[in-house]
C-alpha cells in the first residue's frame, strides 16, 4: 500500500477542517486502476488508487496530468470503469497525488468493489447515501 498518510484517512476522521468541506466520506483503498486521456485517448497511464468516495477518487501515478483533462478510467478490484476529470494534480517526491472527480452521473458504493482492496469499508444499505 501506498505509504501517503494524507490520503489514507479513517473515515469519518475529522482532524483537519477540510474534511468537513468534503463532498463524500474518502475510504482508503489499495487498488490498480487503468487510465486514458488526450483527444484521441492514446496518453496511458497505470497507477494505484489510493482512497475512493463516491464521487471521485484519489490516486498515486508516475507521471503527471494537467488540471481539468477528461479521463477514461478502469479498474477491475473496484468493480469500477467510466470517466473522470482531473481536479488536482500535485508532486509528492518522485510520484504524483492525482484528484479526480467522476463525470456522468457516475457514483461509487463500497458494496460493488472486490474484497481485493476493501480496507474496513461498510456495508451500506441501498438508500444510504454515502
Amino acid at each position: 500500500m501506498t505509504d501517503i498518510p494524507v490520503l489514507l484517512k479513517a473515515p469519518g476522521a475529522e482532524t483537519d477542517p477540510r474534511d468537513r468541506r468534503r463532498r463524500a466520506v474518502r475510504y482508503p483503498c489499495a487498488a490498480d486502476i487503468r487510465l486514458a486521456w488526450s483527444s484521441n485517448f492514446d496518453r496511458y497511464a497505470v497507477g494505484e488508487c489510493v482512497n475512493i468516495s463516491r464521487t471521485g477518487l484519489g490516486m498515486v501515478i508516475a507521471h503527471p496530468i494537467p488540471n481539468r483533462t477528461n479521463v477514461s478510467f478502469k479498474s477491475e478490484c473496484l468493480a469500477l470503469a467510466g470517466s473522470g476529470s482531473v481536479r488536482f494534480c500535485k508532486k509528492d517526491k518522485n510520484k504524483y497525488i492525482v484528484g479526480l472527480d467522476f463525470a456522468g452521473g457516475l457514483a461509487w458504493r463500497p458494496a460493488a468493489a472486490n474484497d481485493c482492496c476493501a480496507v474496513n469499508w461498510p456495508i451500506l444499505p441501498p438508500e444510504a447515501g454515502v
